[in-house]
C-alpha cells in the first residue's frame, strides 16, 4: 500500500514556536544564533514538550480524506537529530506522535485500527 507521509517537526509539532521561545527566532524566520542548537537541546526532552501546530488537526483531517480517496495509508515521518545529541529524542518523538495521533483520531471520530512503530516512522 502507498503512504501519504506527514512530517513531524514544524508540521504537526510546533518546533518553530519552541525555537522562537528559546532563541527569539524560529527556523523559518531567519538564521539561528551560532550556538542555537546547543541552547535548544538544553532541554533533553524538547520533543516531548512540543505543542501541536495550530493547523495539525485540519492537516491530519485533509490528509486522511485524501489518503482514503487514493487508497493510501497515512503515516507520520520524523528523524532524530543528525548527531543523535538529544538523549530521549527517539523515545519522545514516538510518544509524542502516539499521544497526538490519539487526539487527532478522536477529534475526527476515528479509532486506531493498526499501529506499526519503526525507527523511521509511526503509522496509523
Amino acid at each position: 500500500m502507498n503512504s501519504l507521509y506527514i512530517d513531524m517537526d514544524g508540521v504537526v509539532a510546533d518546533f518553530d514556536r519552541y525555537a522562537h521561545q528559546k532563541l527569539g527566532v524560529g527556523p523559518s524566520e531567519g538564521k539561528y544564533p551560532q550556538n542555537g542548537w546547543e541552547i535548544l537541546i538544553e532541554n533533553p526532552r524538547l520533543y516531548r514538550d512540543l505543542e501541536p501546530t495550530s493547523y495539525a488537526s485540519d492537516l491530519y483531517d485533509l490528509c486522511c480524506k485524501t489518503a482514503k480517496k487514493l487508497d493510501y495509508r497515512v503515516a507520520f515521518l520524523t528523524a532524530i537529530p543528525k548527531k543523535n545529541d538529544v538523549q530521549h529524542a527517539m523515545y519522545d518523538k514516538v510518544n509524542w506522535l502516539e499521544n497526538i495521533s490519539q487526539t487527532l483520531l478522536c477529534s475526527l471520530g476515528l479509532t486506531v485500527e493498526t499501529r506499526r512503530i519503526t525507527a523511521k516512522h509511526l503509522t496509523y
